[in-house]
């Protein structure tokens, strides 16, 4: 930017014309204003043409002008003319020059030709003003320059065409050129990869014929001198020349290139989060989680236009036996072969997932009826007929279906599952390798199996379960020789539970060890208080279930309650029903032989009902 307010200032004075003067022979400035006899017109001028400021009567410039002469031969100029209205003239012109050298401004000077003797004085004086605005000129682009070297960020300069006119110390570094090697290149052939240039010119172009508006961030690639490629993010700014076009295009880059790879490096493993926290490491099939999310879409789908779905609960019935025997890498694989030929049967609309080790489940939507869940289940018990093949073992996998299909009372995906879970384990307590369906009666039966265990946890503890003694008389001599001791239980809300139903819930959950405990200790003290009473010696007879005859601690448990209770073993007779001893002959035949040596003896009840025969009897003792 040229001083003009410097200049306005110098010659404010002064009796002469002043007038800058571009290459287009536009005036950027002239001190006519200052002159109010000549000069009141051009007030509100912009920008004239220097032939409209001296000869308003012309429409051109004469062919002999002497501010094109300077701009051509770059010399200063004095000449004399005769003005129309001002009369005789001294002209002088001054070059002013750019960076390059080149000529890029005129300042011309026109004093009246009687002052000719202070001509050498102006010329001094107007040299004075060149080297001052020279200087001044420099020192701004100087300034600018440093501004431009010392940002952090990419600055580059292009003209019209695209070729480069600046590009700063940062973007020398960036790219690994020195800036001689760039200036007058262009940009897009030499710094942009191949693939990029097309499109970056186009957009280029739009912006210097002001068909795209700035203000938005724009990212591309550059390519560096030694062939790496750099992402910029960049912001773009036009400068325009004096008749408001645009000249030269300023673009601000910063390298996001790290940002970005940093950015996908985290997206990505986001992304593997997400995976790896809604499906299955091993089988890479949906877990659990994803499992239940699509099961809930399903049940809201098939409830809203009134369809069916089934879902199948799968378990693999010897897993535990593989991993024992042979290892968990084994086992690992034979899940893994198990997934693989479970997803050739599925279709497209089925979701097969993983919920844990050995437990697989698929939901089918397309299904119309529980004759179509069968055949589907068919299918997965003949596909799993024939063994896997895993390393150099061949693995037989019969697998235990339990199939659920779409019931009123099911409100949410864990209703549906439960029931699926429940068919299959009625599925594996029937011998394995075939399916069951769930059938919702016998699941009320199970809820209220649940119940009675959770209330007979507690049953003893509260004082509801007590014996009854049934006497044991000597047909022949009507004498009474022994009591057997029957357990009971009164619920204060229900009232009397049967036998049949508590004994069998305490033998399928295990209670029937602290049960079958309290039993024989309860019946002992009552004998022993019988006997200090005063009443004469009998037999206590005690059921001794098939889970209590297989404890290995049982004749020791059995000798604390005798000595606990004071009771002589001679007083105490245990029954058992042969399935217990035929479970495991051997263990029951060394258990029996230490509870004889202490003198307890042992009844067979309920014999014929199984499968052993009277030569067993010769090894029990």
């Amino acid at each position: 930017m040229l001083p003009y307010a410097f200049l306005e200032k110098f010659f404010a004075d002064s009796s002469c014309l002043i007038a800058v003067i571009d290459r287009d022979q536009r005036v950027l400035y002239h001190n006519m204003h200052l002159l109010d006899d000549v000069g009141t017109q051009w007030r509100s001028k912009d920008l004239p043409r220097c032939f409209e400021l001296f000869y308003p009567d012309q429409n051109r410039c004469c062919d002999s002008c002497h501010v094109k002469e300077v701009f051509a031969s770059g010399q200063t100029l004095v000449r004399e003319k005769v003005h129309p209205r001002l009369g005789h003239l001294e002209i002088l012109c001054l070059p002013i020059r750019n960076n390059q050298g080149e000529v890029q401004l005129v300042i011309e000077q026109i004093c009246p030709a009687d002052t000719h003797q202070h001509i050498d004085q102006r010329e001094a004086r107007l040299r004075t003003i060149a080297e001052n605005t020279e200087q001044q000129l420099r020192r701004e682009r100087d300034l600018a320059r440093s501004y431009f070297d010392l940002a952090e960020v990419m600055m580059v300069v292009l003209d019209r065409k695209g070729r480069i006119c600046q590009l700063n110390r940062k973007g020398c570094q960036l790219l690994g050129f020195s800036e001689t090697e760039l200036i007058g290149r262009d940009w897009f052939d030499c710094c942009l990869p191949q693939g990029e240039r097309l499109a970056i010119r186009q957009r280029f172009n739009d912006i210097i014929r002001n068909e795209l508006p700035l203000g938005q961030k724009g990212e591309n690639w550059v390519q560096t001198n030694d062939g790496r490629k750099l992402l910029i993010s960049w912001s773009t700014a036009k400068l325009t020349d004096e008749q408001g076009q645009t000249s030269h295009i300023i673009s601000c880059g910063e390298d996001i290139t790290e940002h970005r790879r940093d950015h996908q490096a985290l997206a990505e493993s986001e992304t593997r989060f997400q995976y790896l926290a809604h499906h299955d490491p091993l089988t890479n099939l949906p877990n659990r989680l994803l499992f239940y999310d699509r099961m809930e879409h399903a049940l809201e789908k098939a409830r809203r236009y009134k369809r069916q779905i089934a879902l199948f609960f799968l378990d693999l019935d010897r897993l535990k036996n593989i991993n024992d025997s042979l290892g968990h890498g084994v086992g690992d694989q034979v899940l893994l072969e198990f997934s693989l030929r479970l997803q050739k049967l599925m279709r497209k609309s089925d979701t097969l997932a993983r919920l844990s080790g050995d437990e697989f489940v698929v939901l089918c939507e397309e299904v119309t009826s529980v004759d179509h869940a069968s055949l589907f289940a068919d299918k997965i018990l003949q596909a799993f007929a024939s063994p896997l093949q895993v390393a150099e073992h061949t693995i037989h996998t019969p697998v235990s279906i339990g199939i659920a299909m779409l019931d009123k009372g099911m409100d949410k995906a864990h209703d549906l599952l439960r029931a699926a879970d429940s068919a299959m384990y009625r599925a594996k307590k029937a011998g394995g390798h075939r399916y069951a369906i769930y059938d919702s009666a016998s699941s009320s039966r199970r809820r209220d199996i649940f119940h009675l265990e959770s209330h007979l946890r507690c049953a003893v503890e509260r004082g509801e379960t007590f014996l009854h003694y049934q006497p044991q008389i000597d047909l022949q001599s009507g004498r009474l020789i022994g009591v057997e001791a029957l357990a009971r239980w009164k619920h204060p809300r229900m009232g009397m539970i049967s036998p049949e139903e508590f004994i069998v819930i305490a033998e399928e959950t295990g209670l029937i060890i602290a049960l079958g405990d309290w039993v024989v200790e309860t019946a002992c003290r009552q004998n022993k208080a019988w006997q200090d009473a005063g009443l004469a010696p009998i037999t206590m007879a005690v059921n001794i279930s098939p889970h209590q005859l297989g404890q290995s601690d049982f004749s020791d448990r059995i000798q604390r309650i005798l000595t606990k209770t004071g009771l002589e073993p001679r007083f105490l007779e245990l029954e058992i029903t042969e399935t217990a001893i035929m479970e495991n002959v051997e263990k029951a035949r060394e258990t029996m032989r230490s509870l004889c040596d202490l003198g307890i003896s042992f009844a067979l009840d309920d014999f014929g009902t199984g499968y052993s025969s009277l030569s067993n009897l010769r090894y029990l003792p």
